[in-house]
C-alpha cells in the first residue's frame, strides 16, 4: 500500500471545509516551512473537534504539536483570520 493511500484515508477525517488548509500545510511543511493550521477533525463519536497543529521540519524529520481548542480559542482564531491581509493585525497572527 502506497504512502498516498494513507494520506487519502486520513483526509476522510478532516471536515470538508478544512481540507484545503490541511493540504496547504502538508505541502509547506514538506518544503521546510514551519506552519500552524486550525481545523476540524472527526472524533470517535463522529463529531468534529477543533484542533491546532504546529509543524516544523528539522532535517528529514517533521515535528508536530497538536492541541485541542476550546470555544474561546476558536473564536479568536476565526476573528483574527478575518484580518489576515490587514497589515496592523498580520503581526499578531503570524
Amino acid at each position: 500500500i502506497s504512502f498516498f493511500y494513507y494520506i487519502k484515508q486520513s483526509y476522510d477525517f478532516f471536515h470538508v471545509d478544512c481540507i484545503r488548509d490541511i493540504s496547504k500545510s502538508h505541502f509547506l511543511v514538506i518544503e521546510g516551512v514551519s506552519y500552524c493550521v486550525v481545523y476540524r477533525f472527526k472524533s470517535k463519536s463522529n463529531k468534529y473537534v477543533w484542533l491546532k497543529t504546529i509543524s516544523v521540519k528539522i532535517g528529514d524529520i517533521i515535528f508536530c504539536q497538536n492541541e485541542k481548542l476550546n470555544l474561546f480559542n476558536i473564536i479568536c482564531y476565526r476573528f483574527l483570520s478575518l484580518f489576515k491581509n490587514d497589515k496592523q493585525t498580520s503581526n499578531i497572527i503570524e
